[in-house]
């Protein structure tokens, strides 16, 4: 790290093949370039007009409240009693994962997502907020190159970071504080998801739950191959020590349960059904995730429900009933509960949910809240606008992707579209 009286600079480097990127850091802006001779002539002339300027005042102190951070998120509306932030900006976001320092970690393929999202970095990246000013100092890598192109969901926990890629899950050791993977060391291989179902997608995401046993989701593409020809396609799986390799399956029977999030009373998915079921009962769904469920997908539309062109008729009656569903295509993607009691009310205690929004046009994205019962954390009321203003022709071009609260009870939640990761506070909510 150089620092003068005009600049901070900032270097972040990672594995063999990653991308070096130079931060620079003035008057609360930040930018990138590349290293090469126009950042080092850059730095000489930089040097030599500050030893010839008025040195430009120092930064106020951090406020000690999130939301005295300038705004700087126009046309986004939270309620009236929190703020809303742009925390950074990461080419296609499409996860989240806090560390318990606090370093925020995301997870960008390079691949293109199902769902049309841009091609992203190929990588995991660090955002981190050491100055405490509300918005994130540097992007660092931490793991970048060919093998990362599919990365998708990142975890932390046990002293281990887990990815998944399209094929695979692995782990590597993680200390707190760490922002690059370090030299030499070799991915552990998890699970092996190579085994092929009918049509099966990349975007998995991983969870863990209140005895650190680890889940990873295995989504598919629209098909009609009932019965499945592999059931571990179109499930969610419990992997690790003592599982099989390729995963012991939790739930089957779903289209893409691609989110998934583990509370300390249990997990749940979101499970996205058929994209052509609206005309035969179809809906989106956050189902809990309860060994031996199968939620029959492509042979069933729902409980009691067959698909009218699967003949002769699937037995539908064991399809569990959902915990609650969503308009077709409305998307459910990420979801995280507010847990720290930080929230005022009504909304402490909720569950906070991302919605993707059609294909295409981008029709119902936003992050909703549902409110839940206390005693047995089901939903009371159907999903309520949180973060509005997200849509394909503004006032934010964007969609909402996935959802995350930190450790200090602020909420982040990513556009995989723009590319912004926001967090929203309430407005008495301060550091401590």
């Amino acid at each position: 790290m150089l620092r003068s009286g005009c600049a901070l600079v900032e270097e972040s480097t990672g594995t063999k093949g990653i991308m070096e990127r130079t931060f620079w850091k003035h008057g609360g802006r930040s930018r990138a370039r590349r290293r090469g001779a126009s950042v080092f002539y850059g730095l000489i002339a930089l040097a030599a007009g500050c030893n010839n300027a008025t040195p430009p005042p120092p930064e106020p102190p951090p406020s000690a409240c999130f939301c005295d951070t300038p705004a700087n998120a126009p046309g986004i509306g939270v309620p009236d009693s929190f703020c809303v932030r742009r925390f950074a900006l990461v080419k296609t976001p499409r996860t989240l994962a806090f560390a318990p320092n606090g370093d925020l970690f995301v997870g960008s393929p390079s691949m293109t997502t199902p769902g049309g999202a841009p091609v992203g970095l190929g990588g995991i990246y660090v955002l981190y907020d050491d100055n405490h000013d509300g918005r994130a100092d540097s992007l660092r890598v931490y793991a970048s190159g060919a093998a990362f192109a599919s990365v998708h969901g990142v975890l932390i926990t046990g002293g281990k970071l887990y990815y998944t890629v399209a094929t695979d899950v692995y782990s590597v050791p993680y200390t707190a504080g760490d922002r690059s993977l370090p030299a030499g060391v070799v991915p552990q291989r998890v699970a092996d998801l190579s085994d092929p179902g009918a049509a099966d997608r990349f975007t998995h995401t991983l969870a863990v739950d209140a005895a650190g046993e680890i889940y990873v989701s295995r989504g598919q593409f629209d098909n009609s191959a009932c019965p499945p020809p592999n059931p571990r396609s179109g499930a969610v799986l419990r992997i690790g020590p003592g599982h099989d390799l390729h995963g012991d399956i939790v739930v089957t029977g779903c289209r893409n349960p691609m989110y998934v999030n583990c509370a300390p009373w249990g997990c749940y998915a979101a499970e996205l059904t058929g994209d052509s079921w609206q005309g035969i009962g179809g809906t989106e769904k956050l189902v809990r995730m309860r060994d031996g469920d199968n939620y029959g997908y492509p042979c069933c539309v729902g409980h009691n429900l067959p698909v009218p062109s699967v003949q002769p008729p699937p037995d539908c009656s064991g399809v569990p009933l959902a915990v609650q569903s969503y308009p077709l295509q409305d998307t459910p993607f990420g979801f995280d509960w507010e847990l720290q009691n930080k929230f005022p009310a009504p909304y402490t205690g909720g569950l906070f949910m991302g919605f993707h929004g059609a294909f295409g046009s981008w029709n119902g994205t936003g992050l909703g809240w549902i409110p839940l019962d206390p005693v047995s954390h089901d939903p009371v009321a159907a999903d309520q606008p949180f973060v509005t203003g997200f849509a394909s022709s503004g006032p934010v071009m964007g969609r909402i992707c996935e959802v995350r609260f930190a450790p200090d009870g602020r909420l982040f939640f990513t556009d995989d579209q723009g590319g912004g990761i926001y967090w929203v506070s309430p407005k008495r909510l301060c550091r401590t």
